[in-house]
Formats: structure tokens, sequence, C-alpha cells
């Protein structure tokens, strides 16, 4: 078998013979002390697996965890006792494989900063401590292993062969071109398939193919009157795995800056009192809660409910949907049941909400709920709500922004509205909004006093909190080319009545595409036209 196969090239016999721990089975393990040493590279299990807060317990538990990231700060780093700095994509050299079986180099095109170092290395490293020299000097040493180990014991019996690669010297590897596999010793470029089965022959021992029926299995988890919806959970368009790195970039924010969730308008208007759009909502399961902001969508099935598993405690401590999340693994597989899970839903009994906008980054504590959401030039936004009275929001972040007698503030009590901006050497450095209501000012609105020094009439303006030209909140549609709603809209009056017009007059669409369907909706929001 394989396990045989490896022990020989490796020439060990202490490889291990059964199956490891799938990633819920394997924080289990930790949690019951079975694994007392863990090292996690390049993941955020802390904040990505379902039921993330036992996940939490369990490192907290451990009594060793090592973290190999290129962030310094992660949710899971914090319950690291060793953190090694490992390299960013731009940092790494070696290769990549897509989708279509090319194999390709990558050179990086950034030093290695500070004593960041490649995985391999650490693990090289590792090994040679508890006795084990891996031989690795360089990516190529790697690289020619695993083509070499891929060619043996196989004559044809693995798809996966790129023996033919197994004796590139360092310059060859160096100057390797996009190659796609199968290429295993002795073929030649043009006996290598371009695709696979396509002359209807599979990797079978009789070369036919093989269906494997499966028996539909039911959810783990059932809805009951208690959690009456099915919350699942994906991603969103311009964010990748846990924002360690694309939250820092504030074009990418500008889509979704805040954790929300989907949710059909008929089954917003059962609960009593009736869930707004734009409002923000608590999400429970028996797992845990998460305060999330309400997006109505009539796509979004009745019965179900949507949210992106991104947000972490760096931004938003209450937006963190895994935590929600059912534990419940698919018993073949192990892949969690991350599209379904049992949940209620119901209005954050906010008494006031509160929007920042400041020159240096909040701390993601301010509130019962806080959401910190970087933007253009350095800035950075803060949206809040929390329980009690307005004045108690403003007495409590006063106290928490470290307000001095030099802001300038006012206040409507009775409207329980509060306002304050903090203005230095005419400049303004921090505006401040308290309401009842999630309605505030444009943000893109405040963000533009920044922009120039401060006079009287732009600060009275600005205290007035109303634009004086009644601007409204424009959403960012295509990141690509930062056009934004308003824009669309006024290219689609302007008789822009196809997606590829939309595209000549705003370069909306023409990037990387994602963005078409909401252009699609827009313009059959327009009676009479058809996308």
């Amino acid at each position: 078998g394989d396990t045989d196969l490896l022990s020989r090239y490796w020439q060990t016999s202490k490889l291990p013979t059964g199956p490891g721990l799938k990633a819920v089975d394997l924080f289990r393990a930790v949690a019951d002390k079975k694994i007392r040493a863990i090292w996690i590279l390049a993941t955020n299990p802390a904040v990505s697996l379902p039921d993330s807060e036992s996940v939490r317990a369990a490192l907290a538990g451990c009594d060793f965890v090592v973290v190999s990231d290129c962030e310094a700060n992660t949710d899971t780093s914090r319950f690291a006792h060793v953190r090694l700095p490992a390299l960013a994509w731009g940092e790494k050299d070696g290769t990549v494989t897509n989708s279509e079986r090319m194999i390709s180099r990558q050179r990086a095109f950034l030093p290695a900063p500070g004593e960041a170092r490649t995985d391999w290395w650490a693990l090289s490293q590792v090994a040679a401590r508890l006795g084990t020299d891996f031989g690795w000097q360089r990516p190529a040493d790697i690289f020619r292993e695993h083509a070499r180990l891929s060619g043996t014991g196989n004559d044809g019996a693995r798809i996966f062969d790129i023996s033919a690669l197994a004796g590139l010297d360092d310059a060859a590897y160096d100057a390797l071109p996009p190659t796609r596999w199968p290429c295993p010793a002795g073929s030649t470029l043009g006996d290598r398939p371009t695709r696979l089965f396509g002359d209807g022959r599979y990797s079978t021992p009789d070369h036919a193919p093989r269906l494997v029926p499966t028996a539909v299995r039911a959810p783990a988890t059932k809805l009951d009157s208690r959690f009456p919806l099915a919350l699942l959970t994906g991603r969103v368009r311009d964010q990748w795995h846990t924002m360690t790195r694309t939250a820092r970039a504030p074009r990418l924010m500008s889509h979704a800056p805040e954790p929300f969730l989907s949710m059909n308008p008929a089954d917003a208007a059962l609960p009593k009192p009736i869930l707004r759009d734009g409002g923000l909502v608590e999400v429970q399961t028996k797992f845990g809660r998460a305060i999330l902001r309400l997006r109505l969508d009539r796509g979004i099935r009745r019965g179900s409910i949507y949210a992106p598993m991104h947000w972490t405690d760096a931004l938003c401590p209450t937006g963190r949907v895994n935590a929600t999340v059912s534990d419940a693994v698919d018993p073949v597989s192990g892949q969690p049941e991350l599209k379904y899970t049992p949940a209620a839903v119901r209005a954050f009994a906010a008494g006031w909400h509160a929007v920042i906008i400041t020159r240096s980054k909040p701390t993601p504590n301010l509130a019962d709920y806080t959401c910190i959401i970087p933007m253009a030039d350095g800035l950075w936004r803060a949206e809040l709500a929390g329980i009690g009275a307005p004045a108690s929001g403003f007495d409590l972040l006063s106290e928490r922004l470290a307000m001095s007698p030099s802001w300038q503030w006012s206040a409507d009590a009775s409207a329980g509205q509060h306002r304050a901006i903090n203005v230095q050497d005419g400049t303004l450095q921090t505006c401040l909004f308290i309401a009842e209501d999630h309605q505030l000012p444009p943000r893109d609105w405040l963000a533009s006093f920044f922009a120039a020094p401060l006079d009287d009439t732009a600060a009275a303006e600005l205290m007035a909190a109303a634009p004086a030209n009644g601007a409204n909140v424009a959403s960012m549609i295509c990141v690509c080319h930062n056009v934004d709603s308003a824009t669309i809209c006024g290219a689609i009056r302007n008789g822009a009545e196809t997606l590829r017009a939309i595209g000549d007059l705003t370069l909306a669409g023409t990037g990387c595409g994602s963005c078409r369907p909401e252009l699609s909706a827009l313009l059959a929001a327009v009676p009479g036209l058809t996308p």
C-alpha cells in the first residue's frame, strides 16, 4: 500500500498506519488532552472552525501551542506559546499548481522581512533537532523529492506523476516553464494529455468509470420552535478567509464593511418587533450568539438566513458568526455542517447607535457592538451600538476615547443625539455622532471633512450633521474600478440599458466581473429594461 511505499522511500518504520484526525475532531482531542501540543500553520481556526468558542477553549487549555503565520496578531496566535514569523505570498519561492494541472514557478518579488522564514525551513529545523535530516536546502530540493516520489512504484497506477521533472538541476528548476501534469519519466511534451480521461479510460483497474452512490443524509441538527431558521455561512466577494490581510485594503472593505445577516423580508416581518433593514440583529443558536447588520434580500429562501464568516476579534468581536455554527460533521469526509445550523433571530436591543471617523485605529471593544473599518487616506471608521440611553453611550465613549475639554460637543437630549469633534491645529482628528437610530450621517461625507483644514463654516456644517447638498449614502459596487451605486444609477438614467453599456460608461463590471450580478439587479429595478 501507500504506507509501505512511503516507508521504503523514506527508509523509516515510524509512519502512522491509520488516518489522522480531521479538523473538528483534532480540536476535540486537544480539549480532551489527548493532544497536548499543536503546531498551526497558515490558518486561523479560532475564527474559521465551527463552534469556534470551543476551539478557543481547547487552545487556551493546551499545554503547548505553536503558530506559524505571516501576520503577527491573529485570533489564533493569541493562544500561542511560540509564534513563528512566516512568509507572505510575494515573499515565497517555489511552484504553484492551478485547477487545470498547470505547474508554474513562483518567484519572490519581496525580501523576507525581519526574522521571517519559510514554513519548509521551520519544519526541517524542528525535524533536525528531533534527529531527522530532511536534506532540504532550497525549494528545488523539495520539488525534486516531490517529483521522484510521484513516480516511485507508480507505473501508471496513479494519475499524478511528474517524475520527468525529478532530474532538474537548480538552474533548470529556476527556469521551469509552465508545465501540465501528468508528465511521467520518459514522456515528451507531445505524449502528455492536455485533458484527463478524454480517451474514456479512467484510473481504475479495468479503466471503466465507477459511480459510488451515497445515501442522502438529513442534517444532524433539526429546526424547532426555539430555533426555526436554518443558518448557512459562506464568503463575500472581496474578502478571503479571516481577513487578516484583505481587511487592510479600504477598497475591499467598502463593499461589505460590516458583518451582516441576509434574510427574506417575509421572515423579517414575523418577529415582534419587525426586523428593520439596516438594523442590528442578534443571531442565537445553541452554540453561541452573534450581532450582525441586517440585509433584507428577497433572493434568500424563506426559512433560511445567510452570514459571511470573515470577521474576527480584531475588527468585530460580536460579528464572528462561526461562534454560532454547529460542530456536526459528515461522518465520511469530516466536512462541518456549515450550511445548516438551527437559529433564531431577534432585534438587538440597542438603545443607541454611533459612528466614529478618526485618524487613529480604534480599539474593537468600545461598545456592546463594535465594528472597525479601514477607510481611504489612513482614516478609520467605527460603527457602534450599545444598551442603555444615548446619554449613557456618550458618557461611555467620552471615557474610552479620552475626550478632553478641547473637544467641541453638542447634545439634544430630547432627540437622543450627541455630537463631538476633536480639532487640533485646524485639522479634524475625530468626529463622533450618536443617535437612538442607526440612521446616522453618510460616512463618506463625514470622511470628506478630514481632507482639508476645518474652518468655522465646515465645522458648523459638520456639527449640524446634515450635508448641505443633501448627499445620500452610495454603496460601492465595482471595487476593481471604484464605481459606486450612485454613479451606476446615473449611467442607467443617462441611457445605459445593458451591462456592456454600463461598462462602457463607467468601467463597472469590466474587471473581475464579480459585480455583474449587482449591476443586473440595478438594471432589473428599472421597468422595461432587460439586463
